[in-house]
């Protein structure tokens, strides 16, 4: 794992993230997928945490922040065109 900012970012993400040098990354928490987690997390989750597995994300702050990137790619884009 790589430490993105204070997060471990998942060995899967991180050639992904070297590759195009990202200029931010966000985790939305909130989706445990049951078949990725072994026993012993899933019997933390659901007797220490008592949460059911499914998808609890706020979506309303995932469009705010892809709102964010697409007017500042917009932006750019313009000032590029009229260059």
């Amino acid at each position: 794992m790589a430490l993105v900012n204070g997060w471990l970012l998942p060995d899967t993400v991180k050639p992904v993230a070297e590759r195009i040098h990202p200029r931010d990354i966000t985790v939305f928490h909130g989706h445990i997928n049951p078949e990725k987690v072994n026993f012993i997390e899933k019997m933390a989750i659901k007797n220490i945490v008592k949460k059911p597995f499914g998808d609890y994300r706020d979506w309303s702050t995932i469009v705010i922040w892809t709102t964010a990137i697409a007017n500042t790619l917009m932006q750019a884009h313009s000032s590029t065109v009229w260059a």
